[in-house]
C-alpha cells in the first residue's frame, strides 16, 4: 500500500507543478498582452501622441484660415479701395506723388510710409 500512497503524493505533486507552469506562463502572456496595449503601435502611448499632433494640427489649421481670411480682406480691398490700393503702392513700392518728397531716416522701416 505504501507505493500506491507515493504514487499519489508524485501525481499530485506533478500536478501542481503543471498548474504552477500553466499560471507562470498565462502570467506571462497577460503582461505581454498589457504592455502591448499601452506601448505597442496602436497602444495608450500611440494615442496619446497622436492626440496631441491632432490638436497641433488643428490649431494650425485655425491659424491658416484666419490668415487666409485676412488675405482674401486684403486682396478685395486692393481690388475694390482706391485709397487702399494708394496706401500700398505708397508703403510697399515707395512711390511718391508729383510734388512730394519722401525722407528716410538711418534706422527706419522701409515698409512704413
Amino acid at each position: 500500500m505504501q507505493s500506491t500512497g507515493t504514487a499519489r503524493r508524485t501525481g499530485i505533486h506533478a500536478s501542481r507543478q503543471q498548474n504552477t507552469i500553466v499560471l507562470k506562463i498565462l502570467i506571462a502572456v497577460i503582461s505581454c498582452l498589457i504592455l502591448w496595449d499601452i506601448a505597442g503601435p496602436y497602444g495608450l502611448w500611440a494615442k496619446n501622441r497622436m492626440l496631441k499632433k491632432r490638436e497641433a494640427l488643428y490649431a494650425s489649421n485655425m491659424q491658416m484660415a484666419i490668415k487666409n481670411t485676412q488675405l482674401e480682406e486684403e486682396i478685395r480691398r486692393i481690388q475694390t479701395d482706391h485709397q487702399y490700393q494708394a496706401l500700398m503702392v505708397r508703403s510697399k513700392l515707395g512711390w511718391v506723388r508729383d510734388n512730394e518728397i519722401l525722407f528716410r531716416f538711418v534706422g527706419e522701416d522701409k515698409s512704413k510710409p
